[in-house]
């Protein structure tokens, strides 16, 4: 908030000092690809239900392979179900798409 508060005064006053980025201290991330969105065995729970939700509706949803079918799932819900005091299970609600 303070960064907002410090600058709308310049902005509005136009005495905002624009710096061109040095290309040489730029910070490059890899493009998203579709198959970024697959759930791995090797995920828990939590870290399933973490990526469910940031890749739901826009993005184009995280999935499960399965043979000839691509399960994408929208939504899940932490249940209460456990197993050796741990929680272990999703509620979701999906789509198929033959693959």
């Amino acid at each position: 908030m303070d960064l907002i508060k410090d600058t709308m005064p310049l902005l509005e006053n136009k005495k905002l000092k624009f710096i061109k980025q040095n290309e040489n201290q730029k910070t490059v991330w890899p493009r998203r690809k579709p198959e970024d969105g697959e759930i791995r065995n090797k995920n828990k729970i939590d870290e399933a239900y973490c990526f469910i939700r940031a890749l739901t509706h826009p993005y184009p949803g995280a999935f499960i392979k399965i043979p000839e079918v691509k399960l994408i799932i929208w939504e899940a819900v932490k249940t209460n179900d456990k197993y050796k005091g741990k929680k272990l299970s999703l509620k979701m609600k999906f789509r198929f798409k033959k693959i």
